[in-house]
């Protein structure tokens, strides 16, 4: 039994999903993960304490980076700096406060990242 001939549509279609496949393999494909107050205490890091097989296999199968740093010590501080790519000085957030209920807003010229320009 022989095979319908592909319609120029059914060919169309399928250029276009395999050039979209094309373009979504060339692209990056990146979990960053932040874990507050953790250290490297993960197995990938050699650390002994605790079980951590799945994150160990994660960081087998892509990037783990040995030699990272921050700009503040402290969580949200640092989580300020990571999301809008400025000091926390720059956005008043170095002191480790919640300003949830001062009615503390970004500076406009800090807007805050939407992923677009990623």
């Amino acid at each position: 039994m022989s095979a319908a001939p592909l319609s120029r549509r059914s060919l169309l279609m399928s250029s276009l999903a395999a050039s979209t496949l094309r373009a979504e393999e060339s692209r990056p494909n990146i979990v960053w993960i932040i874990g507050d107050d953790l250290s490297v205490e993960f197995g990938c890091y050699g650390f002994k304490g605790v079980a951590t097989p799945n994150m160990d296999r994660f960081a087998g199968q892509g990037v783990r980076f040995a030699h990272c740093h921050t700009t503040a010590p402290i969580c949200s501080a640092s989580r300020s700096a990571f999301q809008t790519g400025v000091y926390q000085t720059t956005t008043r957030t170095q002191g480790h406060r919640s300003h949830r209920k001062d009615g503390y807003r970004l500076p406009e010229s800090v807007p805050p990242g939407d992923g677009a320009d990623a």
